[in-house]
């Protein structure tokens, strides 16, 4: 497990050689964003959410800047540990989505690609329902709803 404990910000370990990372080894993001976010909140809060309690190590921003200077010293961080930040959070910002899943065992992120692929096929279902019930005409009985229809 990462710490900065040796001196070296874990941030700084997981390094890219953009031209941004120069900033998380510069004082003022330890001394003035990290090290209070950590402070603020020593456990993960990803774990957190999950039942987990496991110390944060890493000040994460809540939505990727970017390069952008503003959001990088500005915007909104979250405290996560290693594993969850080179996993999920890695993840969003390379794929836009996550692998979560909810109770059901489907994709819970709503950009997941199998999220979309659903929504697409139910406006094709219902575009397909509309035309149907446009060329049946009025008063056509059938057993077929549009619930079970695409399913």
């Amino acid at each position: 497990m990462l710490s900065a404990s040796n001196g070296i910000a874990a941030e700084e370990m997981l390094m890219t050689n953009r031209p941004d990372d120069a900033w998380y080894t510069s004082t003022r993001w330890r001394l003035h964003r990290r090290q209070p976010q950590l402070r603020r909140q020593p456990l993960c809060e990803w774990c957190r959410d999950r039942g987990r309690i496991t110390e944060a190590t890493i000040a994460h921003h809540a939505e990727p800047h970017g390069g952008d200077p503003v959001k990088f010293w500005s915007g909104a961080l979250v405290s996560l540990c290693k594993h969850c930040h080179d996993s999920r959070a890695q993840q969003i910002e390379r794929k836009g989505w996550t692998n979560d899943i909810d109770d059901s065992g489907w994709p819970a992120d709503p950009n997941h690609p199998a999220n979309k692929i659903t929504k697409q096929r139910d406006r094709a279902a219902s575009k397909w329902w509309s035309e149907f019930e446009t060329q049946a005409g009025p008063g056509f009985k059938t057993h077929i709803s549009k619930k079970n229809i695409g399913r």
